[in-house]
């Protein structure tokens, strides 16, 4: 049983047969064969872990149905269930973490 996120994101490592670890700043990014970005971040001796993902990406210029869908799916989790969508300010990314 994993103690520390440093444990689990080495457990993790080894199912999938690849060496994991985080950087300085706690973050440890999965990059798949598609090119998609999973990041894993938090305290490596700590418990609690974030795992975002990139999901989609905002029209330019965004739109208010679009935004609404966001928000919608957010509320009490009814889209996301124990996660939540989230916009990139800098990338105008849809992630969800």
């Amino acid at each position: 049983m994993a103690h520390s996120n440093a444990d689990a994101l080495d457990a993790f490592g080894r199912a999938l047969n690849l060496n994991l670890s985080f950087n300085s700043d706690g973050v440890c990014d999965l990059i798949l064969d598609d090119g998609t970005v999973i990041t894993l971040e938090g305290d490596p001796a700590g418990t609690s872990l974030r795992v975002n993902g990139v999901v989609g990406h905002l029209p330019e210029p965004p739109s208010a149905p679009v935004l609404r869908l966001l928000l919608q799916a957010n509320f009490n989790g009814q889209g996301t269930s124990v996660s939540s969508l989230g916009l990139d300010h800098v990338s105008g990314d849809v992630v969800l973490g």
